[in-house]
């Protein structure tokens, strides 16, 4: 294993070129996780089932008014029984024009639904991607300490071999015995970190079998990457917050000339039958209108402050959509320009020289572990970077 592992460190230049240790792009695709969690995600689950149901309740009150039956039974002073009774039964109907507008009504309510959806499997969708992202990051992290354990493994040979020669000393062999203890801690909060990462994806609903897979991939995860590109996903959204601010708006407009035809009359026809005693029964047509000459104005009144308060909220959310876009298109360019900075092949060559250097005892394991350390914390900060750019890059692609 140290064998092996040494001679990895020393072809690193090579492993460099060629990109995640000559993996595929991407262990698992990224479209496969997308797709598994927005069919499996409980919130977006709830969401839909919410919608269907509103829309549905929606779509149900745009029907005709109540049936009214009413039966009267008159009595009177010397007949027995019914002296008189009267029948009615009638139909209210909303004024036709009515029963249009509120069908449009409904669909400008579901599209407003979809809209929201969208805002809220983006959120979602987004957390997936960015759990991928890490769990690529401390990947990258296990990978460079398992190669810092398997250096520290050699080197405590090197020095027990010297020991025993009398070429060095006990406290050369403290200091790689305590690096390689700092490195295992390391590990053991590493290994932490993707069982993190990992119930993170189970819970937004990842398919257990392609999380499986997923982390069965990443086993063998090297980080020597020279040119990191994220991978593209489209979370078919683009501008979700501005789209679904513009849905608001069409609803509350619409709703603004809803509300003013609330003046327009109810009709109501039916039939009436009255019967008298010992007399012939009398049949007729009931047809009724009423108006509501009072009962509008403040619902017109109120339809108009919903407009105007969409109105406000589109607008804010466009300057608040453009000024993140803005942010997140300077962060990605500065984390690029910082990325490009990084020359892979000088650090993999200078690790490689330091431990040739060490084992031929050309140099002292102190000053070893002091270059080494600074290359390895490059390494490191070069991960987070990538990371943030992956991340910056997933957002940018939303609006």
């Amino acid at each position: 294993m140290k064998t092996r592992l040494l001679t990895i460190i020393a072809l690193c230049p090579l492993l460099a070129g060629n990109g995640w240790a000559q993996q595929a792009a991407a262990p698992t695709d990224i479209e496969t996780i997308i797709a598994s969690v927005e069919a499996n995600n409980t919130l977006l689950k709830a969401v839909r089932s919410g919608n269907a149901a509103t829309v549905a309740e929606v779509k149900s009150e745009n029907t005709i008014g109540e049936t009214s039956v009413e039966y009267s039974p008159f009595f009177r002073k010397g007949v027995g029984g019914t002296a008189s009774s009267e029948l009615i039964v009638s139909q209210e109907f909303d004024f036709p024009t009515v029963y249009g507008a509120r069908s449009k009504s409904a669909s400008l309510r579901q599209n407003v639904l979809d809209h929201e959806y969208a805002v809220v499997r983006r959120e979602v969708l987004l957390e997936a991607q960015g759990l991928y992202y890490d769990l690529l990051m401390v990947m990258g992290k296990r990978s460079l300490l398992n190669e810092r354990r398997a250096v520290a493994d050699s080197l405590l040979a090197v020095c027990e071999k010297r020991m025993k020669a009398g070429d060095t000393n006990v406290l050369e062999y403290n200091k790689v015995g305590i690096d390689r203890m700092t490195v295992m801690t390391e590990v053991t909060a590493n290994d932490g970190e993707v069982e993190r990462i990992r119930l993170g994806m189970e819970r937004l609903g990842l398919a257990p079998e392609l999380l499986q897979r997923l982390m069965a991939s990443l086993q063998d995860f090297s980080y020597w990457d020279n040119s990191p590109q994220p991978s593209s996903c489209s979370l078919q959204g683009k501008g979700a917050e501005v789209s679904f601010a513009e849905a608001t708006l069409q609803l509350a407009e619409h709703d603004v000339r809803l509300s003013q035809m609330g003046w327009l009359p109810k009709l109501t026809v039916g039939y009436r039958r009255n019967t008298e005693y010992e007399e012939a029964a009398s049949n007729g047509f009931l047809v009724g209108v009423s108006v509501p000459l009072f009962s509008n104005s403040k619902k017109v009144s109120a339809a108009r402050m919903r407009k105007n308060a969409a109105e406000q909220q589109l607008e804010n959310t466009r300057y608040q959509t453009e000024s993140r876009k803005r942010s997140l298109q300077a962060e990605a360019a500065s984390l690029q320009k910082q990325l490009a900075t990084y020359d892979m092949t000088l650090m993999c060559r200078t690790l490689t020289t330091l431990l040739r250097a060490v084992r031929a005892g050309e140099l002292p394991i102190a000053d070893y572990y002091r270059e080494a350390d600074n290359v390895y914390s490059k390494l490191q900060d070069r991960l987070t970077i990538e990371n943030s750019y992956n991340k910056a890059m997933a957002e940018l692609a939303t609006y």
